[in-house]
């Protein structure tokens, strides 16, 4: 199977991921294992799950899979963080989001379930505008410069999000100790949007306007696979 680069990075993956949110719910762990086990064979080389893909569970198979067929580390593992992992837990108001407390806890989460020290993508699976997107991304950073993540994204964020988040980010590069005494360059982000509403829905507001997006749109498949 060709490979790609994952966006930018010098990183590269097959065309196709293997989803595994299924994986603990309707897909049991030994038929997990063989789906995972015939798509490394087959040349795919990018697994995407969740940590609240089934309560972690589907995080625990994957995990357990690579442990047992030895490919941990010819895989490009992708998990996400966002959604509540304590539903019954009625006194932890904190228990789901974007905020620091979160996303470091359930990255500590997911790499125990995942029987692994690094994530090659850490995901933030939905957008929280209750948090500051400053705070989501020093935890992130943090992540990143303490080697359990090697590289961050983002799952369901419009446009107007990606480019306040790069627009943040550019406005921390400036004013941090030591910054260089010049106009930071200005990021492209390479977007893909689907639906029939994303045109209007996903267009970045114009105080957004010192990076440069480009958003192409498709229309969401009822099922079947996306590349």
């Amino acid at each position: 199977m060709s490979q790609r680069f994952l966006g930018r990075s010098g990183i590269r993956v097959s065309p196709l991921t293997l989803g595994c949110m299924m994986f603990g719910g309707r897909t049991e762990a030994p038929e997990s294992f063989s789906i995972i086990d015939r798509a490394i064979d087959a040349g795919i080389n990018f697994l995407d799950t969740a940590n609240v893909y089934n309560q972690g569970r589907s995080e625990e198979i994957v995990g357990d899979a690579l442990k047992r067929n030895g490919h941990r580390h010819h895989i490009v593992l992708a998990t996400r963080v966002h959604g509540n992992m304590h539903p019954n837990d009625a006194l932890d108001p904190n228990k789901a989001g974007n905020s620091r407390r979160q996303i470091i806890e359930q990255a500590e989460a997911s790499l125990r379930r995942l029987k692994t020290d690094y994530i090659d993508l850490y995901q933030i699976h939905r957008p929280q505008p209750e948090t500051p997107i400053d705070e989501t991304l020093r935890a992130l950073d943090d992540l990143v410069r303490s080697g359990k993540v090697r590289y961050i994204g983002s799952s369901t964020f419009a446009a107007w999000q990606v480019v306040e988040a790069l627009c943040r980010e550019l406005d921390h590069r400036s004013t941090h100790p030591g910054a260089a005494r010049r106009q930071p360059r200005r990021p492209r982000a390479h977007v893909h949007f689907g639906g029939p509403e994303a045109h209007r829905r996903h267009q970045p507001p114009g105080r957004c306007n010192r990076a440069l997006l480009h958003c192409r749109v498709r229309p969401a498949p009822v099922s079947g696979l996306v590349t």
